[in-house]
């Protein structure tokens, strides 16, 4: 089976909110799962989950102290994934690997990811515009 299929597969079996935002894109959105402004894509066989998280400070110095805190919080504040930078914006990404993905394995990175934002966001946001 694709794992287009597969991913929107278990969306609709999860009862979870989603839209077709691109080719094999897909934004969810399930506030009852704390899932908020999720981006799963398939690209060959990789699923992508990603979770924008904010701009990136304008300040130099203000962008530098965010940039450690996050490196920091990649060693030891995520259980999945980690963060990245693209366009100036902060993310939030993990990968899976769409052949060996089961059911549980994409709901607990998304489920992670949502958490890690609920409890780091308090500390990344002193450092927005």
């Amino acid at each position: 089976m694709k794992a287009r299929l597969e991913v929107t597969d278990l969306f609709i079996e999860w009862g979870v909110g989603f839209e077709e935002v691109g080719p094999r894109t897909y934004l969810v959105n399930e506030p009852k799962r704390g899932w908020y402004n999720l981006v799963v894509s398939v690209a060959d066989e990789i699923v992508i989950v990603r979770l924008d998280v904010m701009d990136l400070p304008s300040d130099p110095a203000k962008k530098a102290a965010l940039l450690e805190e996050v490196l920091k919080k990649n060693a030891d504040g995520l259980m999945f994934g980690a963060y990245a930078i693209a366009n100036d914006r902060l993310f939030l990404l993990n990968t899976l690997l769409q052949a060996t993905m089961d059911p549980e394995e994409l709901q607990s990175t998304l489920d992670a990811l949502s958490l890690a934002l609920v409890e780091h966001f308090p500390t990344l946001s002193k450092y927005k515009n």
